[in-house]
């Protein structure tokens, strides 16, 4: 009796430290397989290519200012029309609209290419002028900022700014004239085809 005790105390024994090994084993097993892909997915990660950058223009945005004058704002209605493709839009110049430089920025955006921007000025009098010694105004006056971009919004390459900036003054009487004449009355066209290629016009 005592002989067959200790014999099953013994396989019990035996069989106890059998399953503590296979479970270290098997814990050993797993600590390396995973090593082992971790290795491998740093590997992938390192000679993953970057993606090349997309330098395809697919989106344009451009800032056009008109010039004024505290006469042309006093004394004249300034009636900008602007449409950037999704229909007229018209506003009356006012000080409360202007910058501290006396600009009326438009701004302009399209999410494709081809695009085309088209921004006017109308000039009427308000009230008489000729008794006015001189009257200050712009024939032109105005200038633009513009960029390109890729699908994903990324800038590309500013387009160059261009200023026609030619303050004038002359007499009352003679810029009447020139009032009536429609002669501060210009539309400029801006369309740019899918390369980002800018064609200007002026009316």
């Amino acid at each position: 009796m005592p002989l067959i005790f200790l014999n099953i105390n013994i396989s019990t024994k035996t069989n106890s430290m059998k399953k503590i090994m296979m479970t270290l084993a098997a814990v050993l097993c797993c600590a390396m397989t995973s090593t082992v892909f971790t290795a491998c997915g740093s590997d992938d990660d390192d000679n993953t290519p970057t993606p090349a950058e997309d330098t395809t223009p697919k989106q344009v945005a451009m800032d056009f200012y008109f010039f004024t004058t505290e006469d042309m704002l006093n004394y004249c209605n300034v009636e900008v029309t602007y449409d950037d493709g999704t229909g007229t839009k018209t506003a009356t110049l006012t000080k409360d609209i202007v910058d501290d430089k006396l600009r009326y920025r438009v701004h302009f955006e399209s999410d494709h290419l081809p695009a085309t921007f088209t921004v006017g000025r109308m000039v009427t009098l308000k009230q008489s002028i000729d008794e006015l010694q001189s009257f200050s105004y712009f024939t032109n006056g105005y200038t633009y900022v513009a960029a390109l971009y890729n699908a994903a919004g990324k800038k590309l390459s500013d387009i160059p700014q261009y200023i026609a900036n030619d303050p004038q003054s002359y007499p009352g009487a003679n810029v009447t004239n020139l009032i009536n004449a429609g002669r501060l009355n210009h539309t400029y066209t801006y369309t740019f085809d899918t390369n980002g290629e800018m064609n200007y016009a002026r009316e």
